[in-house]
């Protein structure tokens, strides 16, 4: 199944249980990133691509 719509599948079932954005958003917040991946998704975008989330 491809990436947008396993991510779609998963946004409808969330807001069919209730889940909010805001309890998204700390869920997101807590999740560990590497520090070099900002930067290596900055310097993606300055030679011109686009990071869609």
């Amino acid at each position: 199944m491809p990436w947008n719509s396993v991510m779609d599948k998963m946004m409808m079932e969330f807001h069919a249980n209730g889940v909010t954005i805001e309890e998204i958003e700390k869920v997101l917040h807590r999740i560990p990133i590497h520090h070099r991946i900002v930067p290596a998704i900055k310097a993606a975008y300055a030679l011109g691509c686009d990071l869609r989330v």
